[in-house]
């Protein structure tokens, strides 16, 4: 008798004990699995490694993860080419006046989202300012938000997204000031030879000392293109003021618009002049895609693609 229960409390020993270890190998969660959580080993929660690399290698099929405003510095820096590829994973405010990124070549994907409070101003002569400094490559689905940008000397451009482009952005905005003292001021870009294709500004441009200002670009030359583009911001300027662009050398400015109203004064008649309740109206942008790149907002179009 004796036996039989020994036997019995030993095989019962042995169930709640392999059930225990189920239930708590089933229950336990590593510190990274927490809800709101998404650091994982290796990795601080952003996009930067233990060993501070990016996570991605820069390629089209696998490009760098910028989750941080320290991600975002690294652009330029080390073996972070600007000839690489970047993908924007969320919002970034950035905290500290800002240090453009120097003349990019790769491509620069913003997802829909934004960099906020883009601040940085120049006193050097011939000098480039924006987000960017120069642009060869392709930037698209990006938003600069509050941002403000001034080139304050001689031959001097300034845009919110980039001070000059020989590129392609498409699928962008800015909201916020710019301004030059120089040569050109843009509400995206401040001199554009290369592609600017559905975006719109809503910046404040101020083009001082003689300076072109533009809505969308400070200048376009003959090799640059604007389209499906507008701009409601307020435009001052020097030697020649427009709602989408201050000054042409030429180029190609088609289906591009601007508010009146809030632009004021031009002296550059590129791109078509509506008011305010013009642009609240799908039927006053023609050539705009409302079925897959834009969407009408309140009181203006809205790019799809931060939606």
């Amino acid at each position: 008798m004796f036996r039989r229960v020994s036997i019995f409390m030993l095989a019962m020993s042995f169930v709640f004990s392999f059930t225990a270890s189920n239930v708590m190998a089933n229950s336990f969660k590593w510190p990274w699995d927490k809800p709101g959580n998404s650091a994982r080993p290796g990795y601080d929660g952003g996009g930067i490694a233990s060993d501070g690399s990016l996570r991605g290698d820069g390629s089209e099929r696998s490009p760098y993860l910028i989750y941080s405003e320290a991600d975002l510095v690294k652009i330029g820096s080390g073996e972070y080419s600007t000839g690489a590829n970047y993908q924007l994973q969320n919002n970034v405010s950035l905290r500290r006046n800002w240090a453009p990124i120097p003349t990019f070549s790769g491509i620069f994907d913003g997802s829909g989202f934004t960099i906020s409070n883009v601040r940085v101003s120049s006193n050097k002569s011939n000098d480039y300012v924006g987000l960017f400094y120069s642009s060869t490559g392709t930037i698209m689905a990006l938003g600069v938000e509050a941002s403000s940008v001034s080139a304050n000397a001689s031959n001097s451009s300034a845009g919110a997204i980039a001070g000059y482009n020989s590129g392609t952005i498409t699928n962008c905005y800015s909201v916020g000031k710019v301004s030059s003292q120089g040569y050109a001021a843009g509400g995206l870009v401040g001199a554009n030879v290369g592609v600017i294709r559905n975006c719109y500004s809503q910046a404040d441009v101020n083009g001082g000392g003689g300076a072109f200002a533009g809505g969308i670009a400070g200048t376009v030359s003959e090799r640059g293109s604007i389209s499906t583009c507008y701009s409601a911001g307020r435009v001052r300027g020097g030697s020649g003021t427009g709602g989408i662009v201050g000054y042409a050398y030429g180029g190609r400015v088609q289906d591009c618009y601007y508010d009146s109203n809030r632009v004021g004064k031009v002296s550059n008649n590129e791109g078509a002049g509506l008011t305010s309740s013009e642009m609240r109206s799908e039927r006053s942008f023609r050539g705009f895609d409302f079925r897959r790149a834009w969407t009408m907002g309140k009181n203006y179009p809205d790019l799809r693609v931060f939606s």
